[in-house]
Order: C-alpha cells, then structure tokens, then sequence
C-alpha cells in the first residue's frame, strides 16, 4: 500500500499533466473545450492533494467549490480562492456530454489562470516532498 505521501505526490503528478495538457491547448489556440476540461481537472487534483495530505476524506465529487469547503475546515484562508472556481465545477462534464459547449480560447485561458493560481495556493501548503519538479512546469 502506498504511504499517504506517495498518494499525495501521485495527485499532484496528475493535476500537473492536466496542467500541461491545458497549456499546449491553448499555445496550439484550439480545443478550449478540452481546456476547459483539464483545468477543471487540475484544480480538483490540487484539492484533492491537499485534503489527502490532511488526512481528510472526501466523497467521489467533482465539486470545486464543495472540495474547497471541505479545506476551509483545515484552513480558512482556502477561502479566499473561492471566487476562482466558481463556475469551474460544470467543466467536469459539460465539455464530454454537451455538444453545443464549445468556450472561447479567452474563456479557456481564464481557466486555465485561476487553475494556475490554485495550483501555487496549494502547493505552497504541501510538504517539499511532494512538490513537482520544475522543469515540467514549463
């Protein structure tokens, strides 16, 4: 069985290759739904990172706001990221299951701002041990 660490490291992994996936969207300037998608994505791995650091269990959700609310509990200074996930948490499943969702590349760098500044929030709270490398971050 993994060590709550090697969970908490794996999280981040997948929420940097969602990151990674948004930025070459958006730098090839198509798929802003995709975009849409992978920042949702990130941002929920960011959160889901830092609950399982925190020994928090959460339920099978792709609620943003509702997983913020479960770190507020640890942390009340999550709260102060609220305002950049609103309005994220439709892009878990409107991009796959809705064929008229189709965003601008301008709508998809927002989210990809916001999922960018949720991912220095957290990691900021994560132990060094966990932190990605910095060459994938570029």
């Amino acid at each position: 069985m993994k060590s709550r660490l090697d969970l908490v490291r794996l999280w981040v992994l997948k929420a940097e290759s969602d990151l990674c996936a948004v930025k070459a969207l958006i730098s090839l300037n198509q798929s802003s739904d995709v975009a849409c998608f992978h920042c949702q994505q990130a941002i929920e791995k960011y959160l889901k990172a830092y609950l399982i650091q925190n020994r928090m269990t959460f339920p099978f959700m792709h609620d943003l706001e509702r997983l913020l609310g479960l770190r507020s509990r640890i942390d009340s200074s999550f709260e102060k990221i609220i305002s950049e996930v609103r309005g994220l948490t439709e892009y878990a499943l409107q991009p796959r299951y809705d064929p008229e969702f189709w965003p601008s590349i301008e709508r998809a760098k927002s989210a990809r701002d916001a999922a960018v500044k949720i991912r220095e929030f957290v990691l900021a709270r994560l132990p060094a041990d966990v932190q990605p490398s910095t060459e994938k971050n570029e």
